[in-house]
């Protein structure tokens, strides 16, 4: 799993069922580009 983003995604998907806006709100630093790309890579290896 790479990604920088990967392990703060999860860790915020771990704590609470989260919309993708709330995610962006939780990681304002995180463009909505990059939040899209990773949670699609996140969901090809589930």
């Amino acid at each position: 799993m790479r990604g920088k983003w990967k392990g703060v995604i999860l860790y915020h998907l771990l704590v609470d069922t989260i919309r993708f806006n709330g995610l962006k709100r939780q990681i304002p630093c995180v463009t909505q580009r990059m939040l899209t790309k990773q949670l699609h890579e996140l969901e090809a290896t589930a």
